[in-house]
């Protein structure tokens, strides 16, 4: 199942969540405040696969804003 990025109208939250393909543009319910005024962002794909060592490796076109790895523990993408 993929995952949806959305912004909050309300309270300017971003959140991902978890869902079907076929309720991607339906409101979610903001984690912070709880109102469904969320409106669904455009993000680049995030893709991992398996290393063979163990471990997974993201694939995704851009980098964790917080440090240059993009696995960092804060790193939303990680």
């Amino acid at each position: 199942m993929p995952t949806y990025s959305f912004r909050c109208g309300n309270c300017d939250a971003v959140f991902d969540v978890l869902r079907p393909r076929s309720q991607r543009d339906e409101a979610a319910t903001c984690p912070a405040c709880g109102q469904k005024t969320t409106t669904r962002l455009m993000t680049t794909p995030n893709i991992r696969s398996r290393n063979p060592g163990g471990g997974t490796t993201s694939l995704s076109g851009d980098a964790c804003a917080s440090c240059s790895s993009g696995s960092c523990a804060t790193c939303a993408r990680a």
